[in-house]
């Protein structure tokens, strides 16, 4: 029986009267459109021996619940929906939101009861566990996978971060670890965090990237973390390292009246000149030791010789 174009909306519009008449609609839709995808498929890909071979049934998120759909297939399992790349985008979407959520605090039980609002689909604590379990899979591949032998360059600074412990926030300091490739290229090689900073905590981190394969490094700079000067002379006893240049200057600058600032600031450019590459250290102490030398910068570091 062929219907008009009004009838069919007629038939439609007392599906759409039900409380679930929107996704019957969308699942006749969509299985009417994978059955005539299949047989344009079997039209235009003549392959001996290949025909409809029956349905496969799926699930993908509809308007508040679940949409069960017959999804065709053929003899030889070569045909495959288009429109089904689309759900499993959604899929992807989904996972990569629990991570999300996750990683902000809410338990699994939380999650799924934002996907049952969402998407009228409960997600189990089991199948958020799965979830987490395959981040952290990907996660732990990445934590261990081969360095190179060499960098030119590490470079090792914290970024303060809220964690949900025992059911509060508190802020802790994950140390992001940044190397030079020899191609001049930067790539983080680790993100650490430190229960307290110690030469026993940080030479346990470097040990770990020796580990992994980097054996030398050209230089290793960072901010005046405690204990790390000694960790890098015991993992990487030729390595020279370097305080960052910014971080002194923030804290010469804070043991200084707001007045001296500007002066202070005209000081540290002259003595470290961070802008001129062939500038050495010679160089610098050069600078200080002349009688125009910066008076506040001088004065400040025979005060503070360890900032």
């Amino acid at each position: 029986m062929n219907l008009t174009k009004k009838q069919t909306e007629f038939v439609l519009s007392k599906f759409l009267e039900k409380s679930t008449g929107l996704n019957d609609v969308l699942e006749m839709v969509l299985n009417a459109m994978f059955y005539n995808e299949r047989s344009e498929f079997l039209a235009t890909n003549a392959i001996e021996g290949n025909k409809a071979n029956g349905y496969r049934l799926g699930k993908v998120f509809g308007q508040g619940c679940q949409l069960e759909l017959r999804i065709p297939r053929d003899r030889q399992s070569m045909f495959s929906p288009v429109l089904l790349a689309l759900f499993r985008e959604q899929e992807d979407y989904l996972r990569e939101v629990s991570f999300q959520l996750y990683g902000k605090g809410l338990t699994t039980r939380d999650i799924g009861e934002v996907m049952q609002t969402l998407y009228g689909r409960h997600y189990s604590k089991s199948s958020i566990s799965n979830f987490t379990q395959s981040f952290y899979d990907q996660m732990r591949l990445w934590r261990e996978r081969t360095l190179e032998s060499h960098y030119l360059a590490i470079f090792i600074d914290g970024l303060q971060v809220k964690v949900r412990r025992n059911g509060k926030y508190q802020n802790e300091c994950y140390y992001i670890i940044l190397a030079l490739k020899e191609d001049y290229t930067r790539e983080v090689i680790a993100i650490e965090t430190l229960p307290n900073e110690s030469a026993t905590g940080w030479r346990l981190v470097l040990q770990g990237l020796k580990e992994r394969g980097l054996q030398t490094v050209g230089l290793v700079a960072s901010d005046n973390l405690s204990g790390i000067t000694s960790a890098v002379a015991s993992v990487w006893k030729a390595t020279p390292h370097q305080l960052c240049c910014v971080h002194l200057q923030r804290n010469l600058q804070a043991r200084v009246r707001h007045q001296d600032k500007a002066e202070l600031a005209k000081d540290l450019r002259e003595v470290l000149s961070p802008g001129v590459a062939g500038h050495t250290r010679e160089k610098a102490m050069k600078k200080i030791g002349q009688d125009t030398r910066p008076k506040k910068c001088v004065c400040l570091l025979k005060k503070f010789p360890t900032i």
